[in-house]
């Protein structure tokens, strides 16, 4: 479990914390003068890597505030993946490149009874893909096992390249690395959401095949169509399964999982020959793809893509799904429930409704409530901010979490819910960029 402790110093990344830096940094609070949301954020996010073990991580709560928690990734980490594994731990993984040198490197953390361990590096390379919206990960498979994938550069293209795979029991050591698609064009290979199958691991990603090798950068879209595409893979990285799940989707936009039983409940951003670009969510059950079930028919016209994908979070049967929108031309960050494991959604509920920027996450609270995360707008900055929905109603005024900024550097915030407290990381965008985190007691939401 995580503990939380009394003040104390702790030692991060080289730098002493006296006792005073462990402080609120964020209240409840409504921020105004937000305003137009720029609909695509885009571009690549070239940083440095330090990286340490942690001693304590966090600090004595403050009544109603939010708690800096310690990173184990030092000043130069940045897009932040979190996941918790079947036995209770918190798992924080991060990129980090070197532009002087060309490298780039994927860590990983476990956060087991309020101690980081020693970060483990599972690879690193001189010729990634490095962007700040199309990142690694490493993710538990159920049973001990872990998966990470990263993103290696072919020629043919700024944006060509490929999905990585490597498998690992201990977490010490990993399997050779392999690709996880066999097309071999020199096209986009991305935004992959891992999940484990059984004894096996899979992924789904975006996949370029089908464009015909045209390139776009993450502002506007390909010529040819992106589709989605999924594998399941041996210990061995043997193809154990492969197929199409969508011939047409938008062309940036992360994708996201969640386990429900026996089956896997999948949200992506769709994109239609008019260039309608709403979420759908479909289900795996082993053996095939269920048809495409349309979240909220927003008719959301747009000719790029706006970079902003859905985020699932499950609970038994119950699958909670928020999303960004751009249908309205203000900017909204939507969420909706399902009670019948992604079979059917919920009317959706606006959670903000007024130019947010969102780069959202989702969080089961108990069996009723979820937690919404995404950037908003704060006069000439920004803020991550997080709500509690109950029943389909926001309970009140938004935590605002930490002050992040506004541009594409910030990345894609994460949330996780962990033994009664919600767990936040980010990039933060400063003279060395770093990954910052934040808990937040689950009360004082």
């Amino acid at each position: 479990m995580l503990s939380i402790s009394l003040p104390f110093r702790a030692r991060a990344c080289g730098r002493i914390h006296p006792m005073s830096t462990y402080k609120a940094i964020g209240t409840r609070s409504r921020f105004p003068g937000k305003y137009v949301i720029i609909a695509a954020l885009v571009g690549a996010a070239s940083l440095a890597l330090a990286g340490c073990e942690q001693d304590k991580p966090v600090a004595a709560p403050q009544p109603g505030g939010v708690i800096a928690l310690a990173s184990p990734a030092g000043p130069g980490s940045a897009e932040p993946h979190l996941a918790l594994d079947a036995d209770g731990s918190l798992i924080l993984s991060w990129q980090t490149s070197d532009k002087e040198s060309g490298q780039a490197s994927l860590d990983y953390a476990r956060l087991v009874d309020g101690n980081w361990s020693a970060p483990q590096r599972v690879a690193q390379g001189d010729n990634w893909f490095v962007n700040w919206a199309d990142f690694p990960s490493v993710e538990p498979m159920g049973d001990g096992r872990l998966t990470a994938h990263w993103l290696v550069k072919r020629e043919g293209g700024p944006y060509a390249y490929d999905v990585w795979l490597s498998q690992s029991g201990d977490g010490s050591t990993w399997s050779e690395p392999f690709i996880a698609h066999n097309d071999g064009t020199a096209s986009e290979h991305g935004f992959v959401s891992l999940f484990g199958w059984g004894d096996h691991a899979g992924a789904v990603w975006l996949d370029g095949r089908e464009t015909g090798g045209s390139s776009h950068d993450h502002e506007g879209h390909a010529a040819g169509g992106m589709t989605l595409r999924f594998g399941v893979f041996g210990d061995q990285g043997q193809t154990v399964q492969e197929g199409l799940v969508d011939e047409l989707t938008c062309d940036c936009c992360p994708t996201d999982v969640a386990r429900v039983g026996d089956s896997l409940v999948l949200a992506y951003r769709d994109r239609s020959e008019e260039e309608m670009r709403d979420i759908e969510v479909r289900r795996f059950d082993g053996s095939n793809w269920s048809d495409p079930l349309l979240v909220d028919d927003e008719h959301w016209h747009i000719t790029g893509c706006p970079v902003n994908g859905p985020a699932l979070a499950a609970n038994g049967e119950q699958v909670a799904i928020a999303w960004f929108s751009g249908a309205t031309h203000t900017g909204q960050v939507k969420t909706a429930i399902s009670r019948d494991g992604g079979r059917s959604f919920s009317a959706p509920i606006i959670v903000d409704a007024e130019a947010a920027l969102g780069r959202v996450d989702v969080a089961w609270l108990n069996d009723k409530d979820i937690a919404v995360s995404w950037i908003d707008r704060v006069g000439k900055g920004a803020a991550l901010k997080a709500i509690r929905i109950t029943d389909g109603v926001s309970t009140g005024e938004p935590v605002s979490i930490a002050e992040v900024s506004k541009t594409r550097g910030s990345g894609v915030p994460q949330m996780v819910m962990m033994d009664g407290k919600l767990i936040f990381a980010w990039t933060q965008v400063d003279e060395s960029n770093r990954v910052d985190m934040a808990v937040l007691d689950n009360n004082s939401l």
